[in-house]
């Protein structure tokens, strides 16, 4: 069942490039169609209510890094040595420290501790306190690692969860799958911090809106004994995290690089947790280690930031493109690839307007994904280049 203070709501292609300049602004009338086939002009609003990746082009260039290993790393014979060689074709710098058997044999079961000691380093520089955790695990995306922490506190015997009212929805729906209660609670109707304290997942930046939670609101809930989740699935997109990871009140935190560098098809993910998590023990054999170490190169490419520096001025360019076409001033979030309306300023929109706006609607306002503009923009970025 699920206990609602509020409302509860439910809910993610390439060209190779090796461009990696700043995105031309948005072109002005005479455009291309866009994602729905609609001519840019026409009005519609060619923005998701899900939020779907955008892989940039600087990430597409990177892609592949790892997917011609040398089989031979795969055997337990191989040597550490020669396990450094095959690994060097992926362009990681430093070398990966090749950990190894007490008899000099590559240890593939702890292949991926110096992958992800070196991909919590690069994290932890936008997310202070992610190295504070003692126990990492890589997953498949952050998904598996909610799941897997949704099914432990189930086990612990857990019965409910919080989430803020227009939370990512997979919270609710995994909750439910393993038989806990979901309490949606509406921070504008009542003080989380001042509830009985309890187990909350919360995504910050939020995915409510894009943009970082403020009113220090997941501090204050530490502080009151309340036991949190917190999920950084936009970590790298909106600046650096604004919360101190290191309370011992956050119990667990998800990362996840499908958003913030484009790689939601290629699920690569670590869970960090002050408590051993029994079930994601066999992650250390069931791992895709190329797809980790491919992460690890993208990440130490492009670490946190840099995409968004590149890329931040598009935002601004849609949400006039967004503006001109259909009259909805949009605000920008903190997440590059989002934006959102209050429900004050949904207030003085025109009925049509907000019936335009409805689709995007979580909890009392309202959240817009950019990404069919930003590959709109990349296109024709690559039509002023052919044409110069």
């Amino acid at each position: 069942m699920t206990a609602t203070l509020g409302s509860d709501d439910t809910a993610h292609g390439s060209r190779r490039s090796s461009s990696t300049a700043r995105p031309a602004p948005l072109a002005g009338a005479a455009t291309p169609t866009g994602a729905g086939g609609e001519l840019a002009g026409s009005g519609a609003l060619r923005a998701l209510p899900a939020v779907y990746s955008f892989m940039f082009p600087e990430v597409r260039a990177l892609l592949g890094a790892a997917d011609n290993l040398d089989p031979r790393l795969f055997l337990t014979s191989t040597t550490a040595v020669d396990a450094a060689d095959m690994l060097a074709s992926i362009g990681l710098d430093p070398p990966l420290a090749v950990p190894a058997t007490p008899y000099g044999c590559v240890d593939l079961d702890a292949l991926h501790e110096p992958a992800l000691a070196r991909l919590t380093t690069t994290l932890a520089r936008a997310a202070p306190g992610l190295d504070s955790f003692a126990k990492v695990y890589p997953t498949s995306g952050s998904s598996t690692a909610i799941f897997h922490l949704l099914a432990e506190a189930a086990a612990a015997r857990t019965t409910t969860i919080r989430v803020l009212d227009g939370e990512y929805e997979g919270f609710g729906e995994y909750a439910r799958a393993v038989g806990l209660a979901v309490e949606v609670i509406d921070p504008d109707i009542c003080d989380p911090a001042r509830l009985v304290p309890g187990l909350w997942f919360i995504s910050d930046p939020s995915a409510r809106d894009g943009n970082w939670i403020g009113g220090g609101l997941i501090e204050r809930l530490c502080d009151a004994g309340h036991r949190l989740v917190i999920d950084l699935a936009y970590l790298g997109t909106a600046g650096h995290s604004r919360v101190e990871l290191s309370h011992p009140n956050i119990e667990a935190v998800v990362v996840s690089l499908s958003k913030p560098w484009g790689l939601f098809r290629f699920r690569v993910g670590t869970c960090y947790s002050r408590q051993p998590v029994p079930s994601l023990y066999a992650q250390r054999w069931f791992k895709d280690i190329g797809r980790l170490l491919g992460g690890l190169r993208i990440v130490e490419a492009l670490p946190p930031g840099v995409l968004e520096q590149r890329w931040r001025p598009v935002q601004s360019a849609v949400l006039r493109r967004i503006a001109d076409e259909t009259g909805l001033r949009l605000r920008p979030s903190a997440v590059f690839l989002l934006a959102n309306l209050s429900a004050h300023d949904a207030s003085h929109l025109s009925a049509g307007q907000r019936g335009l706006i409805e689709p995007y609607a979580r909890g009392r306002g309202y959240r817009f994904c950019l990404t069919p503009y930003f590959e709109q923009a990349e296109r024709e970025q690559a039509l002023v280049a052919a044409g110069a």
